[in-house]
């Protein structure tokens, strides 16, 4: 979906797609895999590699499950004709 204003194919009312919010699951998943990956490596003396190949695998579950979870953080908002008229007005004088 390109541009900001998009219609529905359904009842044919516009709508906005808002996707700022979609970084909001990595963020979190990755502060939270930092803080836990910082807690093992300064509590365990002597690190294996078996330690660290189950830290690695699980970061990269735990980032992909994130990276798929934040499509679901797309909003869509209904417009009005006044808000689109303001949309298109404020484009062209940029």
């Amino acid at each position: 979906m390109k541009g900001k204003i998009q219609e529905c194919y359904h009842c044919k009312k516009p709508f906005e797609v808002i996707k700022k919010y979609r970084f909001i699951p990595v963020m979190i998943a990755c502060s939270i895999l930092v803080a836990v990956n910082l807690l093992v490596f300064t509590t365990s003396g002597d690190i294996s590699k078996v330690v660290f190949l189950t830290i690695s695998i699980v970061n990269a579950v735990v980032l992909f499950v994130s990276l798929m979870t934040a499509p679901l953080l797309t909003w869509f908002r209904a417009l009005d004709k006044k808000q689109i008229k303001r949309m298109k007005k404020s484009k062209q004088n940029q």
